[in-house]
């Protein structure tokens, strides 16, 4: 039974997407494995928070070393280099990039900007996530390592530095063979030409108990090829929420969010008028009552005072001038 303390993360897994639930201390559990290939199919998603991770083959990842600390300087510095690597951002799409801190060296900063694809039509499950992440963000990796694994059908693989993400990338093929060898060691040289060097010490490829599973044999020989003294095989990690979420959040939902604050707006406008017409309304309705009370109140008053004068209790008034009880005394006319 979810909470409404829960986080739902929707992850995606080596053939479909999962839904994992739980918190950050006591961890998640698996409510769906191998979902549909695309996140719109997902149904009956549990009520809590909704955190989506995208797939690191609609990400671009794009290290970088800086010659500062500060971080004020850190987004138009990626700007600059995002420009120079003729990557660009369309725009309209919301917020699509994010900076993440990867280690210093003196005045030299290491940083890895993310770059998100414009999400497809299909893409997004039927209710909009709080919150959006990259999938290699979502688990813990080993130091200094390469780690490998399998997500939607497709391998992909990413480094550390230092045990912070430094790199990712998405494999072509659908196997670890030669050609997916070639792939990580061009994405290597590459990095070294601008400047981005890694220590691999080890490499981990996870398995979740499919088919498609590599043997021993062939991680062994991925190693060898790469160069990488220490190799193993474990069974995928849970996954988990990084200590700083990302500030990614696409079109589709930005305007969404904002259509939901305007309208909560509308509503706060609307009910303040409301309150307003009713405060008014018992203002006036008050006003009226005290105001019959005071004239009922003040009859009885009149008729009192009438009655003294006249003591057969009622009161007459003339009908024309010098006719009635109380005109004067008219003069007797002389013989």
């Amino acid at each position: 039974m979810s909470s409404k303390s829960d986080i739902i993360l929707i992850v995606p897994g080596p053939i479909g997407w999962e839904m994992w639930q739980g918190t950050p201390e006591r961890g998640y559990s698996c409510a769906l494995e191998n979902g549909p290939m695309e996140a719109s199919g997902l149904e009956k998603i549990p009520s809590g928070k909704l955190v989506m991770a995208f797939p690191v083959r609609e990400a671009l990842a794009v290290p970088l070393v800086v010659q500062t600390t500060d971080e004020a300087m850190f987004d138009d510095l990626v700007s600059m280099h995002l420009e120079k690597s003729g990557v660009r951002i369309q725009q309209d799409s919301g917020r699509l990039t994010d900076v993440f801190h990867v280690g210093h060296n003196g005045e030299q900063t290491s940083l890895l900007s993310v770059v998100l694809s414009v999400p497809r039509e299909r893409s997004m499950p039927s209710r909009s996530p709080s919150e959006f992440d990259i999938s290699a963000r979502m688990f813990q990796m080993p130091v200094n390592g390469i780690t490998i694994w399998q997500e939607l059908g497709r391998w992909v693989f990413a480094m550390t530095h230092h045990g912070e993400l430094s790199y990712f990338q998405a494999l072509s093929g659908v196997s670890l063979n030669d050609d997916a060898v070639q792939e990580i060691q061009l994405a290597l040289t590459q990095l070294s030409l601008q400047g981005v060097l890694f220590e691999l010490e080890c490499l981990v490829v996870w398995t979740t108990g499919n088919i498609s599973d590599p043997s021993d044999d062939v991680v062994s020989d991925l190693a060898e090829a790469l160069s990488i003294m220490s190799h193993a095989i474990e069974p995928k990690p849970r996954p988990t929420l990084p200590r700083l979420m990302s500030k990614i959040v696409p079109a589709d939902v930005r305007a969404e969010r904002r259509e939901r604050a305007e309208k909560h707006k509308r509503n706060l406008y609307i009910f303040a008028l409301l309150a307003l017409y009713l405060g008014l309304a018992g203002y006036f309705g008050q006003w009226d009552v005290r105001s019959s009370t005071a004239s009922n109140s003040f009859l009885p008053n009149v008729e009192q005072q009438a009655t003294s004068i006249n003591p057969r209790g009622s009161v007459r008034y003339p009908t024309r001038r010098g006719v009635g009880p109380y005109s004067p005394a008219q003069p007797q006319s002389q013989r």
